[in-house]
């Protein structure tokens, strides 16, 4: 019954997209605390992905460019994770779906590789990158999360991050409808 619910909403309403929208102030001091074994720091290149055993690490590479910031956490010498940030002026060039102003960054994506996810890998990458980006000057960091994806809500609530909105779109008929709501 469920999915014929969906599918009659999709047919009637279209392609559809919720995000929740998290915030977090970069001005308060944090440091990362590497769980054990755990090497942080920043990707110096994309050949540092692309070396990558984890085909789904391989694959962040396409984060990387002007205006990227890239932060990597390694075990025994291989990449375990990697996580993303971007300046508010790529963020405006290439998507642009959330307002950012200057000294702003948005954290476009992270990613544990699946032999290392649940030892706190994520935790940590995610408080090095932060610190790092306040230390270049990066007053505000914000990300997007699909609605359910309760591991990465999970993640960024017990990194300190609150959510500030929900943006929903839906595109009925070709149409593109944007609805968003701010939270307390």
């Amino acid at each position: 019954m469920n999915a014929v619910l969906r599918g009659l909403a999709r047919l009637v309403l279209g392609e559809y997209e919720i995000y929740r929208i998290y915030a977090r102030d970069l001005t308060t001091k944090t440091r990362a605390t590497p769980a054990p074994g755990v090497v942080l720091g920043s990707i110096g290149s994309e050949d540092e992905i692309q070396g990558s055993p984890d085909p789904e690490l391989r694959r962040q590479s396409i984060y990387a460019g002007p205006g990227a910031q890239g932060f990597g956490a390694w075990i025994e010498g291989a990449l375990a994770g990697v996580c993303w940030y971007w300046s508010s002026e790529r963020y405006r060039r290439d998507r642009n779906f959330w307002p950012l102003e200057d000294g702003d960054v948005k954290l476009v994506q992270i990613a544990v590789g699946a032999a290392h996810q649940g030892r706190g890998v994520g935790q940590a990458l995610m408080a090095h990158a932060e610190h790092e980006m306040a230390q270049q000057g990066s007053r505000r960091a914000y990300a997007r999360i699909w609605h359910s994806n309760t591991p990465s809500i999970r993640l960024f609530e017990r990194a300190g991050w609150r959510p500030i909105a929900q943006v929903t779109i839906l595109k009925p008929l070709g149409l593109k409808l944007r609805q968003e709501r701010r939270l307390k």
